[in-house]
């Protein structure tokens, strides 16, 4: 029986492999470039996230390569994404995790990398863009999945607090009154997250990322957060009112509660 010998390259080389992808699409117009300047920030700082996650968290070595690894990848099917549709909205375009996992394949990078680690990278990449987490009994998967999914939400939280642009690139009239949704303030009540099916406006999409404090999975993640104040930030985007006066106050003592500190 032939045993594997392809070893997990390093980060460094892969890295150059995301940039090979991004720069093959060659000259780009000041506007696509902003929005693959924006995904190519994105991508880095989940790494940076994950990271920092791994290592607060005092996960191992191994954790950290693959998790790095992961990030790297996680979001390489937007720049295609973006040429094709020239949007990031996948209703209207494609599911962009998917794409992500084909042009892993496309691109030869599944060959570099050892068939065990791939059978990880693949589903994890895939469950960062729905919902909510698939239980799966392999740990690996799990761990993994939440790593990503975590590392991936406190940039979005960033990016909401420093432009009114929607993740999803939905353009939305910006307006000065606004009352929650019943729908979106019972989801705060119930501790659930916000579906998109919920989110007719940029507010409402603003309650809905913020409702993801009930699909985080590590301490640290709390920690990250509650340090920058990004959900103060993101909350007094949005016209005041009772119900958000309310839900700010769940907001906060949620976080507190599962923060490390």
């Amino acid at each position: 029986m032939t045993v594997s010998t392809i070893q997990i390259p390093s980060y460094k080389l892969l890295n150059q492999y995301f940039l090979k992808h991004v720069r093959s699409f060659g000259t780009v117009d000041d506007r696509v470039k902003a929005h693959f300047d924006l995904k190519i920030r994105h991508t880095y700082n989940v790494v940076r996230n994950v990271q920092k996650i791994v290592e607060r968290e005092g996960l191992d070595e191994k954790t950290m390569t693959l998790s790095r690894i992961i990030a790297l990848f996680h979001d390489i099917g937007r720049f295609r994404q973006f040429m094709d549709y020239g949007t990031f909205d996948d209703s209207i375009s494609l599911n962009h995790a998917e794409l992500s996992v084909r042009l892993l394949h496309d691109e030869g990078i599944d060959l570099l990398i050892p068939a065990a680690e791939m059978a990880i990278i693949i589903p994890s990449i895939i469950q960062h863009n729905i919902p909510c987490i698939i239980e799966t009994r392999n740990k690996s998967i799990m761990l993994y999945s939440k790593l990503l999914r975590d590392a991936d939400k406190i940039d979005i939280w960033k990016i909401q607090t420093e432009t009114d642009v929607v993740f999803t690139i939905r353009s939305f009239e910006t307006i000065d009154h606004y009352e929650i949704p019943d729908e979106i303030y019972q989801c705060f009540l119930e501790e659930r997250i916000v579906t998109v099916e919920h989110a007719r406006s940029l507010n409402d999409f603003r309650l809905l990322r913020l409702s993801w404090i009930y699909d985080m999975n590590f301490p640290t993640t709390y920690d990250m957060l509650n340090q920058k104040d990004y959900a103060a930030l993101i909350l007094a985007k949005i016209p005041a009112s009772d119900r958000l006066d309310e839900i700010a106050g769940i907001i906060r003592r949620h976080m507190h509660l599962r923060a490390r500190r």
